[in-house]
């Protein structure tokens, strides 16, 4: 009988692999520390250690009480033959700074502090950062390719799915736990969706911002930041009140009605300071699966609303005013965000490219001489101005071209 092979694990805890997570927590479930009365509970439930695998972490509200874990911690390995890796441990402050840092120790040696940490999967601290720059160079890979292979000539129903892919999955990185509240944190992953719709359209870096959504169908990551919050609301309400993330749900609305910060009155922020919005969050003891499925539904049409409504009030849009859409079967209607039509059916891509310019407004009196202006002129010149250059209006113009005209533009 031959003697059996020694099991070795193909992937690591995150890519997959079941035995690994599951048997060290079969086997740390012997794991138990002291109560400590600066231990953290959620509706009187303790929580002063996670564990997923070998990945172990101590939570204390004062450094005496992590300090006493950690010496718990340290016994409990002893008394298991277990070996700490202390040069892989280090400590986090959520909140105000001490001064001065106080000092912790594990097996024997002094924990460093850190400002950014991943703890399974999930980046700590600097995250808007972290994910902006992930974005980047996704968007710059995608461009690189571009340039290599396409010759700047990316179709724009790839481009739309190679950011659905490649960048979304970045912008949107953990969007359900932080809520945007920092305007500027959050401008830096807007200025990453606008960049890589400008050079999807072949718009310049000046060019309205309305028309990167309505004419693509992409969503502003502002309001889609918010509704994958929303959505994860519904996943907390739906959990058993036994589940540690309800009574998170619970304590975060015991806060709320105290009128203190936490994760409730952060997305009821973000749900009001939306552009044009009139809708907030109601209290959670109004709240069901229905009515949260109801306020995102509110939400993007008001987003889609304030989108058509930017592109109603310009005059260099005057090309998208009441515009309608070609459908497959039946009559053109009304659509305010999907990807035109134009961008799929015009196959040369610098007449899509010209085109795509002329209607998005962002061709100046220099490339074309009867396109609107940055500045709006009084009706006496702007009419002498289009009558002088081609006896018409752009949308007159556009409409004279036959394979342009058939496109319903």
């Amino acid at each position: 009988m031959s003697s059996p092979t020694i099991f070795r694990a193909m992937c690591g805890v995150l890519m997959g692999d079941p035995s690994s997570p599951t048997l060290w927590n079969i086997f740390l479930s012997t794991f138990n520390l002291i109560h400590d009365p600066n231990d953290l509970d959620l509706l009187g439930i303790v929580i002063s250690h996670l564990e997923h695998a070998d990945d172990i972490a101590l939570i204390s509200r004062s450094s005496h009480g992590l300090q006493s874990h950690l010496k718990a911690f340290e016994t409990y390995c002893h008394t298991n033959n277990l070996s700490i890796s202390a040069g892989k441990s280090w400590v986090m402050v959520f909140g105000r700074l001490p001064s001065p840092l106080p000092t912790l120790y594990l097996a024997g040696e002094v924990l460093s502090y850190r400002d950014s940490v991943r703890y399974v999967g999930l980046q700590f601290a600097a995250h808007y950062t972290v994910k902006r720059d992930s974005a980047i160079t996704a968007a710059g890979g995608i461009a690189g390719c571009d340039l290599i292979i396409g010759h700047r000539r990316l179709d724009p129903l790839i481009a739309k799915q190679l950011y659905s892919a490649l960048i979304d999955c970045h912008l949107i990185n953990g969007c359900e736990i932080a809520i945007d509240t920092d305007k500027h944190l959050l401008s830096m992953l807007e200025q990453v969706q606008l960049l890589f719709l400008r050079r999807m359209l072949g718009l310049s870096r000046r060019s309205m911002v309305a028309p990167l959504f309505t004419e693509t169908g992409i969503m502003p990551i502002r309001i889609r930041r918010v509704i994958l919050a929303l959505r994860y609301l519904i996943y907390l309400l739906k959990l058993p009140p036994d589940h540690y993330a309800y009574l998170a749900l619970q304590e975060n609305n015991n806060l709320r009605t105290q009128g203190r910060k936490c994760w409730l009155s952060d997305l009821d922020w973000a749900i009001t300071h939306l552009p044009s919005s009139t809708l907030s969050l109601p209290p959670l003891a109004q709240l069901s699966e229905q009515s949260v499925l109801q306020l995102i539904k509110s939400i993007s049409h008001e987003s889609d609303a304030h989108l058509q409504s930017e592109v109603d009030n310009s005059h260099r849009l005057a090309l998208l005013h009441n515009r309608r859409e070609p459908q497959k079967e039946g009559p053109a209607k009304y659509i305010a965000r999907t990807l035109r039509h134009y961008l799929i059916l015009i196959q040369n891509h610098d007449h899509r490219r010209t085109l795509t310019r002329l209607i998005c407004g962002d061709m100046v009196p220099l490339t074309f001489r009867a396109s609107s202006l940055r500045r709006e002129r009084t009706p006496y010149l702007r009419q002498n101005k289009t009558q002088r250059d081609v006896g018409h209006a752009n949308h007159h113009f556009i409409q004279n071209l036959p394979s342009i005209s058939s496109f319903n533009v």
